[in-house]
């Protein structure tokens, strides 16, 4: 019996990773830039650029899918904004 819950916690682990890999790319895929949105629709570029720097949206998509799964396994580690 304990042997037919390890199989099943084992095969949980690649289907959490592909779903966790679907959310983020739909949160991607959503219109419109999330930083501009956060500034403000008559916020200045250096503004806009700013928050793009600050919340990591500049970097490329992998490095932004690490830092968002890190986020998940340890939510501790959010700084408050």
């Amino acid at each position: 019996m304990s042997r037919y819950f390890v199989k099943r916690i084992l095969q949980t682990i690649p289907l959490m990773l592909v779903i966790s890999i679907l959310v983020f790319y739909l949160f991607i895929m959503i219109p419109g830039d999330p930083a501009r949105t956060m500034a403000g629709l008559d916020a200045e570029q250096s503004e806009v650029e700013a928050i793009r720097e600050e919340y990591g949206l500049n970097d490329p998509l992998i490095v932004q899918y690490v830092n968002y799964m890190k986020r998940f396994v340890y939510p501790e580690t959010l700084e408050e904004v």
